[in-house]
């Protein structure tokens, strides 16, 4: 059975769309796949000490 995730759209500059799809080439990733990696690697997965998610 296919994962299904939930979607979002988002618009984008097309000179920022064309900067991402190149990285995305560069380092051999799909343009979702590149777009996952990066806000990944700037949002933390620890939640704060509160307790609540952020």
């Amino acid at each position: 059975m296919a994962r299904i995730d939930p979607s979002l759209v988002v618009r984008l500059p097309a000179d920022l769309k064309d900067r991402l799809k190149q990285r995305a080439l560069d380092e051999r990733r799909t343009l979702t796949g590149q777009v996952i990696h990066l806000l990944e690697a700037a949002l933390p997965t620890e939640t704060p000490k509160t307790g609540k998610a952020a």
